[in-house]
């Protein structure tokens, strides 16, 4: 059960007390504080992925085009660069949800 569903009823409720009412607005306000936004949590995870992709990436960078075809290889190396970029960008100034 929710906090809210919990506690939704009970200033209209006969009998409430003071504290009961007082630890429903300290159990919602907790709830309120431990909540993420969903686009925090987005980017968080993002962030993330980056971070992987760029580690596997940087692997395959270091070991060279060997033998990749030339145009694949300038797609990749293109991505990758693109990507360390960004990475490096948002190590100076951190990205902000």
């Amino acid at each position: 059960m929710t906090v809210y569903k919990a506690v939704k009823d009970l200033p209209g409720k006969d009998g409430v007390t003071v504290a009961e009412l007082e630890k429903a607005i300290k159990d919602l306000n907790d709830a309120k504080d431990a909540l993420v936004l969903q686009e925090t949590a987005d980017l968080e995870k993002a962030k993330e992925n980056a971070a992987n992709t760029l580690k596997d990436a940087a692997a395959i960078a270091d070991a060279g085009q060997k033998d990749y075809e030339e145009a694949s290889w300038k797609v990749f190396d293109a991505a990758y660069k693109a990507l360390k970029n960004a990475r490096q960008m948002q190590i100076k100034q951190p990205w902000k949800a």
